[in-house]
């Protein structure tokens, strides 16, 4: 049997630079110029800025990309995020280092690589740090380390896109190397999957739909886009160890950030509960957003195929995006239904409601309307990397849309429904 995958927290109640990198009595210290050079080292980047803002501060964070949490294998350093940055090796095994209560949020303004094609619906994606919006997002409730990128001059897209991932990456690994040699403030031990549990207890299993459209939006497994992937199956500690890291900047309220895959709890609860009162079987990865009706019948068919052989009673299917997403979610949910696997999808409202729905979709999970507008608020200072909108340039009155993980579909999201 793999080894387990044990997840040493390290609790961060500071941020701050300093001349060495070090973490004592949960503060953390960073050296810029570090960070600096790891992201200048991945062409074409030619700078970066680094800031660090904190819960509260009168902020808004603007054009984000994604949000990582910092994280290092501490016994082998070099399979951190596997195939993505270190060796392509399997996840979720071994010892991982995480500091807990900080994100690394990447930003850039893509426009100088004057794709305008693939840029045109690239949607604002914002943070509010503190102000009545701030609670959309869950990442103003952490310190965060804001690294803003800058592009050579006519360095094509993909390039771009492809190297602030990855300096991203590497910033969240050195960051978290801080923690070695001290001790964790608590550790969580997960197996692979297949630690055993009673027949009796139903199996529940999730469908995990990612996007794969290219550029800037894409889902990166094991560091290859999953263009061409075909549903299969993960366990759930290679997803919450780093085999999955996004690429995807679509509108950014249903956007799933490599945090959410990281610190998944939907995938953190079901495994709490393997054993006791259910059977955490896997998770099944597949594709959504695809074009044409014979690929997203195909590819619903195969997903609840996979949910099937692991002999799952019940899936959650997590819806990705909006729009035609909701069509992929709901054509898997109606396999998986022919298949005897019974089903609840988590879906964010837009469009005026929900894109599709098929009659078996009884069990539907809302993670809220993104078009309803976000309380106004004008904050003191924008932080946005160079070349971006100035503050007068903005919409006066944002919508929840804009909001960075304000309804994501995975079981992450902020929003409650309270009785009238």
């Amino acid at each position: 049997m793999p080894a387990p995958l044990e997840i040493a927290s390290y609790h961060c109640v500071d941020v701050r630079f300093g001349p060495a990198g070090s973490f004592r009595n949960g503060i953390l210290e960073l050296e810029r110029e570090r960070l600096r050079e790891l992201a200048r080292d991945e062409p074409p980047i030619v700078d970066v800025e680094i800031t660090l803002v904190r819960p509260g501060d009168p902020v808004r964070l603007v054009n984000v990309l994604d949000v990582v949490e910092p994280t290092v294998k501490i016994d082998r350093p070099e399979a951190t995020f596997p195939g993505s940055l270190g060796f392509d090796t399997k996840a979720g095994v071994g010892r991982t280092n995480r500091v807990d209560g900080l994100a690394i949020i990447s930003m850039a303004d893509f426009g100088p690589t004057r794709n305008a094609t693939l840029l045109k619906d690239l949607p604002l994606a914002v943070i509010d740090m503190s102000g009545p919006a701030a609670p959309y997002s869950p990442w103003s409730k952490t310190r965060n380390v804001v690294v803003a990128y800058s592009f050579a001059a006519g360095a094509s897209l993909e390039a771009a896109a492809r190297t602030a991932r990855r300096a991203t990456l590497r910033i969240a690994q050195e960051i978290a190397e801080a923690t070695r040699g001290a001790m964790p403030d608590d550790s969580l031990v997960l197996d692979d999957g297949t630690a055993e549990a009673s027949d009796d207890l139903p199996a529940i299993c999730v469908v995990l739909q990612l996007g794969a459209e290219g550029a800037v939006y894409d889902t990166f497994l094991y560091g290859q886009p999953i263009n061409e992937l075909e549903p299969r199956v993960l366990a759930p500690s290679e997803v919450l160890d780093g085999a999955l890291v996004n690429q995807a900047f679509n509108w950014a309220a249903v956007r799933n950030p490599t945090y959410v895959y990281q610190r998944s709890r939907l995938l953190l609860a079901l495994s709490g509960m393997h054993g006791k009162t259910l059977r955490f079987a896997g998770v099944v990865v597949g594709i959504s957003y695809l074009e044409s009706a014979l690929d997203k019948e195909r590819v619903a068919r195969l997903a609840a195929e996979a949910a099937a052989s692991l002999g799952a009673d019940g899936a959650i299917v997590a819806t990705f995006s909006s729009g035609y997403s909701h069509a992929d979610a709901m054509l898997t949910c109606r396999a998986c239904e022919a298949a005897g696997v019974r089903t609840a999808i988590i879906v964010a409202e837009t469009d005026s409601g929900l894109f599709d729905h098929v009659e078996e979709a009884d069990c539907i999970v809302s993670v809220g309307n993104i078009d309803e507008p976000a309380p106004q608020w004008q904050p003191e200072a924008i932080v946005a990397p160079p070349g971006s909108a100035a503050a007068s340039e903005l919409p006066s009155r944002l919508s929840i849309a804009s909001y960075v993980g304000a309804a994501v579909q995975t079981g992450d999201a902020q929003l409650t429904m309270v009785p009238a």
